[in-house]
């Protein structure tokens, strides 16, 4: 699954005791989210920090065999990102956003001692209001296939908040 809600994260099967022990960072220059606008539009955006400096994406990671392969397989690594609400300013584009973790916070998340899945879920929240900016983009980051600067081009104005 490409993405967990943090609300939900340790009650579900899928993720259940990943928290505690099988966390990671996603580093990250942006994310893109799409906003609804006139006549059912979708307009892309390009969501990155306001500094310019990448961002620390909360994930978790788990590794399994396929039951079926007999032991016979190599492990299946996956991976997946924490979500939460949003913050202001992408309440105005989406209903979730990914947990953007603060520097300071890194090597706790990362800290293998540091089993007590309670403990994380004050990281678990949305990024402060100032922290992002949301730039509309063009219609080119709608196919997988295109690459280049271009798709973090802004064709207007910043959202702002």
């Amino acid at each position: 699954m490409f993405n967990a809600r943090a609300e939900t994260v340790a009650l579900r099967p899928a993720f259940r005791g990943l928290l505690a022990k099988h966390r990671l960072i996603v580093p990250a220059d942006g994310f893109y989210e799409w906003r609804r606008g006139p006549e059912l539009a979708r307009q892309p955006y390009y969501i990155r920090r306001a500094d310019g400096r990448p961002l620390a994406l909360a994930g978790l990671w788990a590794s399994w065999h396929d039951p079926e392969s007999l032991g016979h397989d190599d492990p299946l690594r996956s991976a997946t990102i924490l979500t939460t609400v949003p913050n202001e300013l992408l309440s105005a584009v989406h209903n979730r956003m990914p947990v953007v973790l603060s520097e300071f916070d890194w090597d706790r998340w990362l800290d293998p001692a540091v089993t007590d899945e309670a403990s994380f879920f004050p990281l678990l929240q949305p990024a402060p209001d100032d922290l992002l900016e949301a730039i509309p983009v063009g219609p080119l980051v709608n196919s997988a296939r295109n690459q280049g600067r271009e798709l973090v081009e802004a064709v207007g104005p910043a959202l702002i908040v």
